[in-house]
């Protein structure tokens, strides 16, 4: 808990960013085994569970004094899905999901929920947080596997400036209403426009098919 610039609330920081596992294959199609060794209890725990216990912890406070902020930290993984990242996505696409509800449920009590989206960010998660999953020789060839070989390539630098990034999401808490998304670097805007602009498409796509499966408006 931060106090607020303003001195009248305080500010709730969930960061939850710091852990991943690259585990090509995702559930499925992994033995119990592998399963365990690619971390999906630790990293959900972290990602997820943690965040939401965080949340529940904080709102009796802000509650109690008249409203608040609370940022979850994600990322762009948080509306698109990269293969071998299968177990983190689904920790992020959780947390969007919790934090979209909780919003909707702590707006009443001036309670502001904001998600930050970020894209990649030269800190320690890229070449240290990010843990590779044990190898499956049957994706090598895959979409998954090219995935691996990239994540293992420590020449390329993420674009992204933490600083900036910061700082940005500390601006956000004085912005009325808070803003239910951040988008923080180039690579993050890319991804989730092109990934939000193909799901609508596709949804567009189906209207005729859904409107198809309700009862008459008569009946």
């Amino acid at each position: 808990m931060c106090p607020r610039k303003s001195g009248w609330s305080s500010l709730t920081l969930i960061a939850s960013r710091g852990c991943s596992t690259t585990a090509p294959g995702g559930c499925g199609t992994r033995s119990r085994t592998e399963w365990k060794q690619a971390g999906p209890w630790t990293l959900t725990s972290t990602n997820l569970i943690g965040s939401i216990q965080m949340v529940r912890a904080a709102l009796p406070r802000l509650r109690a004094q008249g409203g608040g902020r609370i940022i979850q930290l994600s990322t762009y993984g948080g509306q698109a899905a990269f293969p071998g990242g299968s177990l983190y996505h689904a920790s992020k696409w959780g947390i969007e999901g919790f934090i979209d509800a909780v919003g909707q449920e702590v707006a009443p009590f001036n309670i502001g929920c904001t998600l930050v989206e970020p894209g990649g960010a030269r800190t320690e998660f890229r070449f240290g947080g990010a843990k590779l999953g044990p190898k499956m020789y049957a994706y090598a060839d895959t979409p998954a596997g090219m995935t691996r070989a990239m994540l293992q390539d420590t020449s390329r630098l993420p674009i992204g400036d933490p600083a900036k990034m910061v700082k940005l999401m500390i601006d956000s808490v004085e912005q009325n209403p808070a803003p239910k998304r951040i988008v923080l670097g180039s690579d993050s805007y890319t991804v989730i426009q092109k990934s939000l602009a193909e799901r609508l498409a596709a949804v567009e796509a189906q209207k005729d098919i859904a409107f198809s499966t309700d009862f008459p408006k008569s009946a």
